[in-house]
């Protein structure tokens, strides 16, 4: 480490991070700010309140996200399937074996929302199990799921392939 002036040090690999108090590790740069009428550089300084653990902007741990569905599987019957809520949002259905078969959404357009979608699969003999997730931006999170089964499994749910689907990209 060397000093690198203005309260920063500067590692060999040329990392620059803010010089705190002695019991404080170092914080990363995440922006400057022009000085008034000096025109010195400041570093950016700690958003009061943050705490590493939440993985707030400019500190140093990474925020774990969690993008896979991991609700546990319900038996997909006409009973568990009145007792969803006629929201907005994104279900799975699986086999006997709980592989993933189909991936769907219960958008604006959809009648009872994810309850009226999970009845309209409750008769087909393929898909004994669901999961949902009440979610308002629907599409996207529809377009997530399709891309982490494909990342996961090299292709979208087999009953997904009948119906037109969007672009996807790629996650990983």
């Amino acid at each position: 480490m060397r000093d690198a002036g203005c309260g920063m040090r500067e590692a060999e690999g040329g990392d620059r991070s803010v010089t705190g108090s002695s019991n404080d590790a170092p914080l990363p740069v995440v922006g400057r700010r022009q000085a008034a009428g000096g025109g010195k550089l400041h570093a950016a300084r700690r958003p009061r309140g943050g705490s590493r653990e939440r993985g707030l902007p400019g500190l140093t741990l990474p925020l774990a996200v969690q993008l896979r569905l991991d609700k546990p599987w319900t038996p997909l019957t006409a009973d568990n399937a009145r007792r969803l809520p006629g929201q907005l949002g994104v279900y799975e259905l699986a086999d006997e074996g709980q592989a993933v078969v189909y991936i769907g959404f219960a958008g604006g357009r959809s009648l009872f929302g994810l309850r009226g979608e999970i009845e309209r699969h409750v008769d087909d003999p393929r898909k004994r199990f669901f999961r949902v997730e009440v979610n308002q931006q629907y599409q996207t999170r529809w377009r997530e799921l399709l891309m982490l089964h494909n990342a996961d499994h090299g292709d979208v749910p087999g009953l997904n392939r009948l119906e037109p689907l969007p672009r996807l990209g790629r996650i990983g």
